[in-house]
């Protein structure tokens, strides 16, 4: 459970965009909205998960979520577990950046599929 004191921070969510890996190393983020959420000292992963599920609308999508830190603007970190959720935490200011990329799972995307050849035999 989250702590109900300690700090907090503004969290801007960008969603239903997509991450474009360019030559080399680099990498960016584009398309999609931005959500803002507050976030707490101890939240953990699962809780920023279901803060992520609420703002896509969708439980039974595959998420890569990425974060940048302060001192590093230009490096996407990948956010997986509790300790991600820290540094999250620990090493922004007064706010920070969530990317969240979707894919639907692969039970969805073969459901999908049996819709649209049943469509296409009527």
């Amino acid at each position: 459970m989250a702590s109900t004191s300690g700090k907090n921070l503004l969290c801007f969510f960008h969603v239903r965009g997509n991450f474009v890996h360019g030559g080399g190393q680099e990498s960016d983020y584009v398309g999609g909205m931005v959500r803002t959420r507050g976030i707490k000292e101890g939240t953990t992963y699962e809780e920023l998960q279901r803060i992520i599920v609420s703002l896509i609308g969708q439980e039974n999508t595959e998420i890569c979520v990425k974060f940048k830190l302060s001192m590093d603007t230009s490096t996407f970190v990948d956010l997986v577990d509790d300790e991600g959720v820290e540094h999250l935490i620990r090493y922004n200011e007064e706010y920070c950046h969530v990317y969240v990329e979707e894919s639907e799972n692969n039970d969805n995307r073969a459901q999908q599929m049996n819709v649209q050849m049943e469509e296409q035999q009527v």
